[in-house]
């Protein structure tokens, strides 16, 4: 990964996890784009986003689906608030 602080990178998870979580993606059913999981995030930041989803996936935190070209939750609803606060 990236040279990345760790308060940025922790913004960035947030970020992700709230927006799968806001959305309900929790299962292969129920996905989202690795794009689309990236816009919001400060313009700053963005170039760090695929850097901080593949070691959330590599932790188990999300998984990949799709061939790395779409991302859902692989956590109980408990650790993603966790997570977020």
């Amino acid at each position: 990964m990236k040279k990345l602080d760790k308060e940025s990178e922790n913004k960035i998870r947030k970020h992700i996890v709230r927006k799968l979580v806001r959305r309900d993606k929790w299962s292969k059913s129920s996905y989202m784009n690795v794009h689309d999981v990236a816009e919001g995030v400060a313009r700053h930041l963005s170039g760090y986003v695929n850097d901080v989803i593949a070691e959330m996936a590599k932790e188990g935190i999300l998984a990949y689906y799709k061939g790395k070209e779409c991302v859902y939750l692989n956590i109980s609803k408990e650790d993603a608030r966790k997570i977020i606060e």
